[in-house]
């Protein structure tokens, strides 16, 4: 008895044993599918997160390069607007400036195409596409739209009789002003160093301009210029000779990126084509620093280094023409028009220089203008002057390799205002008048006519706040209102910063 009960407790022993075991057996299963199941999810959810993050960068890749097109093209119309054929294009970029190439271009893995359309015989629809492949199963595309005006134009119903001029309203900024520049209907004026000497002003009506935003810039803002959403400032500071504003918000203008050249040397001056900046400095205090610097802007955040020269003058302006040719004024006694190569950032040469002698060698060039004479597109005229002599210098630079004097041997002697500084040269109308920035007492601002250059004519003089009470230092033309701001050196407290001057 007691053996028969032995054995069936040792059955149901191995019965129990068996049971567990197969239990084990499905829990092990049931958790190696769960475990599968998780390892499943969160790699999905992992893919599909990159594949979202990749998307939206190729769309802002995407927003960025159709942005790029249309400043392209905003770029190339300020060069030569009849450069602006309807029809699709593409984009490259030859001697460091954009030109049109094909129907569409292939930037990474994109496709662009800009779409020209004529609304009228000054006015132009640009519409800059960029498309790619999304995915496998969609395809990506943005686009973005402008208008260009050729403000340039001959017989512009908005030029008024600039035989005679008055001043029409001011600006008191408390702060002497350096550089005017103006885009659109805002103006942006550049102030010397102080708390908010970076300003934005809205002319559209100009009887009464408006601030409308402002910054500051460290330092002295010797020179601007304007491409787009952007403000590229040379300064005094010797951390940021170059500095990019953000004016895409006119109200709340932002610090974005900068450019350190190497040494000691003040950023004098700058010009700027499409994305690429040229910078002029004065000499570094030590030898072997360089004058003259292309910078590659088109990250707003990182500027980059193209090429520098080393020129041992001081570089006071700078204009670079279509066919990339920089026409620098200088402090050289025996260059002070010396005009550069710069089709290669990276190889960068002095083809032509023209030693101005007049009464005096030893006057430094201030301002420098060039401008196309027979409407094909390229600068083969360039006007220089030189401080404290009140002289325009003419020059026919249609081979800069060889600039000749086109009045010889002295330059065209400015009537009315003695041996003045003329600091800056402001074309308009179609190049037919120049307006002169100078420090004559009871003639700050200028206007000659250049019709003719071989023998140029003033127009109409303006008196600033009375005698001896401000000292132009830059000029601009605002097409759109026919109207010309001046900045200068406030001698009395009272004076303005900013003046408007309009033709009577």
């Amino acid at each position: 008895m007691k053996h028969a009960l032995s054995i069936l407790i040792l059955r149901a022993r191995s019965i129990t044993r068996k049971k567990l075991a197969a239990f084990s057996m499905i829990e092990a299963l049931l958790a190696g599918s769960l475990l599968a199941l998780v390892v499943f999810i969160l790699s999905g959810i992992l893919i599909f997160g990159q594949e979202s993050s990749r998307i939206a960068g190729d769309s802002q890749r995407a927003t960025a390069l159709a942005e790029e097109g249309l400043e392209a093209v905003r770029s190339m119309s300020e060069a030569s607007f009849s450069s602006l054929t309807a029809g699709p294009h593409g984009l490259a970029v030859s001697g460091g400036k954009w030109q049109f190439l094909g129907t569409q271009d292939y930037p990474e893995i994109f496709t662009r195409s800009l779409i020209i359309s004529d609304l009228d015989a000054n006015t132009k629809a640009v519409t800059s596409t960029v498309s790619w492949a999304a995915s496998s199963q969609r395809n990506g595309s943005i686009s973005l739209t402008s208008r260009f005006t050729n403000w340039r134009r001959i017989g512009s119903p908005v030029m008024g009789n600039w035989a005679s001029t008055t001043v029409a309203a001011g600006y008191n900024a408390t702060l002497n002003g350096r550089v005017v520049r103006v885009s659109g209907n805002y103006a942006y004026v550049g102030l010397v160093s102080g708390a908010n000497n970076f300003k934005v002003f809205d002319i559209s009506s100009p009887a009464t301009p408006s601030l409308v935003g402002q910054t500051t810039v460290a330092g002295n803002i010797n020179d601007m210029e304007v491409s787009g959403n952007y403000v590229y400032v040379a300064s005094t500071d010797n951390t940021n000779e170059m500095r990019i504003v953000d004016v895409t918000t006119k109200t709340a203008p932002t610090l974005r990126g900068s450019y350190q050249a190497a040494g000691y040397g003040d950023g004098l001056s700058v010009d700027v084509i499409g994305t690429t900046v040229y910078l002029g400095r004065a000499p570094s205090a030590i030898l072997g620093q360089n004058e003259f610097y292309i910078i590659d802007a088109a990250s707003s955040t990182a500027p980059a280094l193209l090429g520098s020269l080393n020129l041992i003058d001081s570089v006071f302006d700078i204009q670079v023409s279509f066919d990339s040719y920089a026409y620098l004024a200088t402090s050289g006694n025996t260059s002070e028009l010396n005009i550069l190569n710069v089709s290669n950032p990276a190889v960068i040469s002095s083809v032509g220089t023209f030693n101005i002698v007049g009464s005096n060698t030893g006057r430094n060039a201030w301002s420098v203008a060039i401008f196309d004479s027979n409407t094909d597109g390229i600068e083969d005229r360039a006007i220089v002057a030189r401080t404290a002599e009140g002289r325009l210098w003419p020059f026919n630079v249609s081979n800069p390799a060889s600039p000749s004097l086109i009045i010889s041997p002295n330059g065209y002697t400015v009537p009315g205002i003695g041996a003045a500084n003329i600091t800056y040269l402001e074309l308009f109308n179609s190049n037919k008048y120049l307006a002169l920035a100078t420090n004559a007492a009871t003639a700050e601002v200028v206007i000659v006519d250049i019709t003719t250059l071989a023998s140029p004519t003033v127009l109409s003089t303006t008196n600033i706040a009375g005698a001896s009470n401000f000292a132009a230092e830059g000029l601009a033309y605002a097409a759109g209102v026919d109207r010309l701001l001046t900045v200068g050196t406030r001698i009395a407290t009272n004076n303005y910063s900013l003046v408007i001057i309009k033709p009577n």
